[in-house]
């Protein structure tokens, strides 16, 4: 068996370190070396590579892959107290909007700046709360959810891409609860891809159900968007 003798090793450093701001590595059995580290770098490993200095962008990959954030939607209250709909409701500490299916005015809006975490390269997916406010057994609800986006420099869209999502209710108490996914295709639009930092907005309405009607209404509770971090955010805004 190889061993390292104190004489040996004193050779190595005597050998390898011979400036400033280095380490000692080994890449291969019995064959260290100095590696030199560069300022605003960390000392590291990534897939498929040897010990290295690593650059800020490599360590931000090596953290932030297969990695979730979340943002909330802030409901515009205001538009609901203008029209007076959709109704709301309290159930013990939490607070929501009933929908019924579409009329007028009965829907719920909310507009967030996409995230600049966001990988920009991965569909986002808006995640709806809420609770049943009546009890159902092997009914359907219709959720929808409408978005549009713009950049900075765009003229306002008018457009909606809709994407509704039917969920069924299995045997269901008064109140239960549901977290539906809603899919945005950020690059349906390509060229003009969902951008960080662009205006994205959300309308949120129940429509009829294919088949099976659930009695009663569903009360929205919030909305939030859940997307794949590329990064630890962006130089500038």
């Amino acid at each position: 068996m190889y061993q390292l003798t104190v004489p040996k090793v004193r050779s190595i450093i005597k050998d390898y370190f011979t400036s400033a701001q280095t380490i000692l590595i080994s890449t291969l059995v019995q064959d260290p070396e100095a590696l030199a580290i560069a300022e605003q770098t960390l000392v590291g490993r990534i897939t498929g590579g040897d010990i290295a200095s690593l650059t800020q962008a490599q360590v931000e990959t090596l953290l932030t892959t297969s990695r979730y954030s979340s943002e909330m939607f802030p409901i515009q209250v205001s538009r609901i107290i203008a029209s007076g709909k959709p109704t709301q409701v309290t159930l013990g500490l939490y607070r929501g909007f009933s929908l019924p299916t579409y009329a007028t005015s009965e829907e719920v809006f909310s507009c967030i700046c996409v995230p600049l975490t966001w990988i920009g390269t991965s569909n986002p997916i808006v995640y709806i709360g809420g609770w049943l406010d009546t009890a159902n057994t092997d009914k359907n609800f219709n959720l929808q959810v409408s978005w549009e986006h713009w950049t900075s420099g765009d003229t306002i869209p008018v457009t909606t891409h809709d994407v509704p999502v039917q969920t069924a209710t299995g045997t269901a108490a008064q109140y239960k609860s549901f977290k539906i996914a809603f899919t945005i295709d950020y690059d349906v639009d390509t060229p003009d891809d969902l951008l960080v930092g662009d205006a994205l907005a959300i309308r949120i309405r129940r429509l009829a159900a294919s088949a099976n009607e659930i009695a009663g209404e569903f009360v929205v509770e919030g909305a939030v968007l859940v997307y794949q971090v590329g990064s630890f955010g962006a130089t500038s805004s």
